[in-house]
């Protein structure tokens, strides 16, 4: 599933939870009562915007219902993760060989 699709899905499960239309989700969510249609018919937002709406969605789940499966998952994967998690995954991805060092030289002796 893609990330514009979980979006959508927990966007839609809120919407189901508070017997609200999709756009007043959007609206609440993003400002713009169209942003959720957008991303249904292809568009795109930025990653900061992605994340905020996580934490909306996080923060103001209705208190009668549980979280969805994927909303809980999404969310404790970006805040758990910490800067230090992510210095050490990037630098592992630098001084790891590139796939082009792999093919030259597949035995990766010297």
């Amino acid at each position: 599933m893609t990330l514009r699709a979980s979006l959508l899905a927990i966007g839609d499960s809120y919407a189901a939870e508070t017997g609200s239309r999709r756009s007043r989700v959007s609206w609440i969510v993003f400002g713009d009562s169209k942003i959720l249609d957008r991303i249904d018919r292809g568009g795109d937002l930025t990653t900061r915007r992605y994340e905020r709406a996580l934490d909306w969605f996080d923060a103001n789940w209705p208190e009668k219902s549980a979280k969805p499966a994927i909303l809980l998952a999404a969310v404790d994967g970006w805040k758990t993760t910490t800067a230090k998690e992510c210095t050490a995954a990037a630098s592992g991805l630098a001084s790891s060989p590139s796939s082009r060092d792999m093919q030259e030289n597949p035995g990766g002796a010297a």
